[in-house]
């Protein structure tokens, strides 16, 4: 009900809702009728359809609203399609999305607009990881991430005409480094993010350091961890291992 209400807070209903008011008391009955809206609205809750439909919906009710205009304020309507779950079509059309921030020109690395999947993948959100590795057969991360990256700069590094030649597009040596190491993600290209290990880590270096520091300042360390360093993640670190494992988030 808090959600609806604010959706709705100006007062202003769309064709397709039911006013805030109308709901709570429906709900409140807690009948057959009320359980019918309930599920109804729970169904609701996954379709991305409705959700993207009532946005603009209630947007231009409100834009409208304050600035007295008439007619259609959307050039297109949103639009949906059915993608066929295999490698090929997946990652093309993840490349794709991934790269809406390139070809408006806001960045040269995908990476670097932090609205996107890929970005947040690259920062250590789990969930994000998780939708490249089912991309890719449920594959490691590191071996997902690496094959995606050469598909998206390879397809982002081609401009999308011959006149926006140099507009739009990942640049050159951006693609021939991705070749170079074969997708590998390289320290140098995480270490211009924010990393969590050192920020949160509590204590960093060879597992003979750390062992030696446990040993002088034991009573410090948490009793779960009993002297059990972890191996950081994200780049091949050198061996460098953590005293305080991240489980999430290691970029930030």
């Amino acid at each position: 009900m808090r959600r609806f209400s604010l959706l709705h807070e100006s007062g202003r209903i769309s064709p397709y809702s039911i006013a805030p008011d109308a709901l709570e008391e429906v709900l409140e009955r807690n009948d057959n009728d009320a359980q019918r809206v309930r599920e109804t609205l729970l169904a609701r809750m996954g379709d991305v359809s409705v959700f993207m439909r009532e946005v603009k919906q209630r947007f231009s009710i409100w834009y409208k609203h304050q600035n007295g205009n008439r007619g259609t304020l959307w050039m297109d309507p949103f639009k949906s399609l059915v993608v066929e779950p295999s490698l090929h079509a997946m990652a093309t059309l993840a490349a794709y999305i991934d790269l809406n921030a390139v070809r408006a020109e806001l960045v040269d690395d995908p990476a670097d607009y932090r609205f996107c999947s890929y970005a947040a993948a690259m920062g250590g959100k789990a969930s994000a990881k998780d939708g490249y590795r089912l991309i890719y057969g449920g594959s490691s991360f590191a071996e997902a991430i690496a094959a995606y990256r050469l598909c998206l700069f390879g397809k982002g590094a081609k401009p999308k005409g011959e006149q926006d030649k140099d507009r739009g597009v990942i640049p050159a040596e951006k693609l021939d480094e991705m070749i170079r190491t074969g997708g590998k993600v390289e320290m140098s290209e995480l270490l211009r993010r924010r990393v969590r290990y050192f920020s949160d880590g509590m204590a960093i270096g060879s597992n003979l350091f750390l062992k030696g520091i446990y040993e002088e300042h034991r009573e410090c360390f948490p009793e779960s961890r009993k002297a059990r360093f972890a191996t950081m993640k994200g780049t091949d670190w050198g061996g460098l291992k953590v005293v305080r494992d991240l489980k999430v988030n290691v970029f930030g």
